[in-house]
């Protein structure tokens, strides 16, 4: 089969970061035995195609003049002659306008894969899905049929709430070539601290931005509770958001005296991340809104017990209880969960977190369910 994954964004995206999913899922397509190539946005640059060698397998790029339009990639015609080389087209997100041109070429050899649900935080993004309901797709009702391959439960929910019929949810997966063959590069010194920091003491961590979607300040002031009664816990959180946020959680780590319990550290290179996650006992994702939530799956590659919210990867990923924990942001809920985890009192055994992920939810496994769904 001849696949090509199209990236439906407008930004130019860096194709040496760790987690690009259109070149993992294309690398794990090749592997067994399909050719697959990428489109990328290259803006008002010209077009031009490349070949990148990863892990020994080769992928083809094609570069694609395009325009910006609210949030909406449209590339330049050229790519209506690259589609019909294809046996399958894959785009992104299913309010992306381009796609109901892409869809009327090629009918059922086109299929979406999809992220987003319904959410209260991003007001730019319900508006634009709000447009293109209301005057995009109105007017193109057999959309309504197209194949969409959803990243989690949530999004398959919201999908057939709008009365998308063929909705089908994989998830999302890691590249665990990269994730269990990096070696360490980088970062040697900081790591050095974090292991000093963490001393005899049990580490819980946090990854990510910092900011208000995220509920760092809840993290925190559940952590300061958790203080109060294991002396022996510490927190790290890696990453850094806006100077504002940033200072509210400086100033409320300060306020609760906890200057020596818990150490940020704005960056890390993806090349240590590993070594980190081994460092935890503990991993929090306390957001409000998460498509999918990567450090989910990292962490628990690695083991580490989780707790988060209801999210995308927490409603697709995890059993509550019995290979992570989820919870509704409450203070004193989160605090006795990690007492618990701290006290052994809760335990999940860590090979079969990992073992839940490295069988499930890497691209090598979650292929053969594209595949699947590409034949339909």
């Amino acid at each position: 089969m001849k696949i090509l994954i199209i990236r439906m964004f407008p930004n130019k995206p860096k194709i040496s970061n760790y987690n690009m999913q259109e070149i993992g899922l294309a690398k794990s397509l090749i592997k067994a035995g399909h050719e697959c190539d990428i489109v990328y946005y290259n803006g008002n640059d010209e077009s031009k195609e490349e070949y990148i060698i990863t892990n020994d397998i080769k992928i083809k790029i094609f570069w694609l003049k395009g325009r910006d339009f609210i949030g909406n990639a449209l590339y330049e015609r050229k790519i209506d002659n690259i589609i019909r080389n294809y046996d399958i087209v894959q785009t992104s997100e299913y309010y992306q306008i381009q796609n109901i041109k892409l869809y009327k070429i090629l009918k059922n050899k086109l299929v979406i894969y999809h992220g987003p649900y319904y959410n209260k935080i991003d007001i730019k993004l319900r508006i634009k899905m709000f447009l293109f309901d209301t005057y995009v797709n109105i007017f193109n009702r057999k959309y309504k049929n197209i194949k969409i391959i959803t990243k989690s439960k949530l999004a398959e929910l919201f999908l057939k709430g709008k009365e998308y019929k063929n909705v089908t949810t994989i998830g999302v997966g890691l590249d665990n070539d990269k994730i269990e063959k990096t070696e360490i590069i980088s970062n040697l010194e900081e790591i050095e601290k974090i292991k000093t920091f963490k001393g005899n003491g049990k580490l819980i961590g946090y990854i990510g931005q910092l900011e208000k979607r995220r509920n760092i300040d809840f993290i925190i002031n559940t952590f300061n509770k958790v203080n109060k009664e294991n002396k022996n816990a510490k927190l790290l959180i890696i990453g850094k958001g806006k100077q504002e946020y940033e200072k509210m959680c400086i100033d409320l780590i300060k306020k609760n005296n906890l200057e020596d319990k818990i150490i940020i550290i704005k960056q890390i290179n993806q090349d240590s991340i590993k070594e980190i996650y081994k460092l935890m006992d503990i991993f929090l994702l306390a957001t409000s809104y998460e498509i999918y939530g990567m450090v989910l799956l990292e962490a628990m590659f690695y083991g580490v017990p989780v707790i988060t919210t209801y999210n995308g990867g927490s409603s697709t990923i995890i059993e509550n209880n019995k290979n992570g924990y989820i919870l509704d942001l409450d203070e004193k809920m989160w605090t006795n969960k990690i007492l618990g985890i701290l006290t052994e009192k809760e335990k999940i055994d860590s090979n079969d977190i990992s073992n839940q992920i490295k069988n499930n939810y890497t691209w090598d496994c979650l292929v053969k369910k594209f595949i699947d769904e590409y034949q339909y």
